[in-house]
């Protein structure tokens, strides 16, 4: 079977975070109207509940988006330090060849003057 538990990802991480203090808007409704509610056990027990959970909604899903965040900075700093490694290693290969065709300009220039001497 496919394991159903999944981290949420960074659409949802937003939409937690509202829902957590909604519910936690629920708490101050419910605190505010507290003289006029008749069965105050009964309210008291969600008022724990929506805290509890609205708090644990708003932390959780804060720190995933952030974790997500992070990774994300993260590769691409990874992926910029690839780049620029890649890009060193083209300028090496550059000047290598650079140094390779200037060193065979030389042999060149010097076979001339080789010739050049033993035509005189």
């Amino acid at each position: 079977m496919k394991n159903l538990k999944k981290a949420p990802n960074n659409n949802t991480n937003p939409l937690r975070i509202i829902a957590g203090f909604y519910l936690l808007y629920l708490v101050y409704s419910l605190v505010k109207d507290w003289q006029r509610l008749d069965n105050k056990v009964l309210f008291g027990i969600f008022i724990a509940i929506f805290t509890v959970f609205g708090i644990v909604l708003i932390i959780t899903s804060a720190l995933s988006l952030l974790r997500n965040k992070n990774a994300q900075l993260i590769s691409e700093e990874g992926q910029d330090e690839e780049k620029a490694e890649e890009g060193q290693d083209e300028e090496m290969a550059e000047e290598k060849s650079g140094t390779v065709d200037t060193e065979l300009a030389d042999v060149e220039t010097r076979s001339e003057d080789k010739d050049l001497k033993n035509k005189q």
